[in-house]
């Protein structure tokens, strides 16, 4: 897997914005300094950006009729965030036409000198920017949504025994979200057969996207489990199904 450090605001838990990704290393900031800007996309503009003393902000523009679902920046080379909506619990998926998303990053370590809009994702599948930064999205998605069927599948077996055995069905789910690649290619042949190939490997950032679903459904069961009943797995069987429902195929 290529050097990369991954923070979640949802789904690692889901934050009340999206999931963002953070990849690569980091460097320190100087305090109200502008930045510079390149833009790979046309539908997106910045509003405003500036870096503090232990992070940057940065506040954007969809300047298109159509809802953004996701994107990503980057503030040096070799480092990209991803804010990335379909995937989160939250009503809004996205940057809705002419709205404004803004966000303070931590950047302990980094010291941009400028930020590049490499890509993004709109409501309908297409995509603007960077061709290699759109495919990162869309197979870290890609793989973050298996992994999200595959416990939807084990919650539905469990739910529908009424009181089963909740060892067995996390050993289950264990085996599940660890599934082979053959596995994993059966399920991509149907949601991006363009995507699937037994003649080759699964990309870096699709086994991301798995190990990253892998890690918050484990921890979003956790969570579940201190409720004794089995309304707090439903909720969040609904909760996934809901999910899986806005992911572009």
């Amino acid at each position: 897997m290529r050097l990369s450090l991954v923070c979640i605001s949802t789904l690692i838990l889901v934050s009340l914005i999206g999931i963002t990704t953070l990849r690569g290393h980091r460097s320190g900031t100087q305090q109200n300094a502008p930045l510079q800007i390149a833009n790979q996309t046309e539908a997106l503009s910045v509003v405003k950006a500036e870096r503090g003393s232990n992070e940057f902000s940065i506040t954007l523009k969809n300047n298109s009729a159509k809802t953004i679902t996701a994107f990503s920046i980057s503030p040096s080379k070799g480092f990209t965030i991803t804010e990335e909506f379909v995937l989160a619990e939250i009503s809004e998926i996205g940057i809705g036409p002419n709205a404004l998303f803004s966000k303070t990053y931590p950047t302990t370590s980094v010291q941009p000198q400028s930020i590049e809009i490499k890509a993004l994702i709109f409501d309908d599948g297409t995509a603007e920017g960077e061709a290699r930064a759109v495919r990162q999205i869309e197979d870290s998605r890609l793989g973050q949504q298996i992994q999200i069927r595959r416990a939807v599948k084990e919650l539905d077996k469990f739910l529908a025994k009424g009181s089963g055995d909740a060892s067995e069905f996390k050993r289950n789910l264990g085996n599940a979200l660890n599934s082979t690649d053959d596995d994993t290619l059966k399920i991509l042949t149907e949601l991006k057969p363009s995507r699937a190939s037994a003649k080759r490997p699964l990309s870096a950032d699709l086994r991301d996207g798995l190990n990253n679903g892998r890690q918050l459904i484990l921890r979003r069961l956790s969570e579940a489990e201190t409720n004794e009943s089995n309304d707090s797995l439903l909720e969040l069987k609904k909760t996934y199904e809901k999910i899986l429902g806005r992911c572009f195929k």
